[in-house]
């Protein structure tokens, strides 16, 4: 799930804010240091509420992060089950 969350983010299909809501939502976790590491980069729904409400630029260095670890986690492998 998160692969693909974070594939879609990094094709531009969907923004960083609409990722971070499916993960919170679900209340996915990551079984890989890449998943974890692309989940701890969204941070939790609070902290990202108050990037939201404060200066815009504060908010696009928290989507170009999750961006970044989006690529990262694509580019590793997926868990197989």
């Amino acid at each position: 799930m998160l692969h693909h969350l974070a594939g879609r983010l990094a094709a531009g299909e969907v923004p960083a804010g609409e990722v971070a809501g499916d993960a919170w939502d679900r209340c996915l976790s990551g079984d890989t240091e890449a998943e974890r590491q692309f989940l701890d980069t969204i941070g939790p729904e609070y902290w990202v509420e108050t990037l939201a409400s404060g200066p815009p630029e504060g908010y696009r260095a928290w989507q170009d992060s999750v961006g970044a670890a989006a690529e990262l986690l694509c580019r590793a492998e997926a868990p197989s089950w």
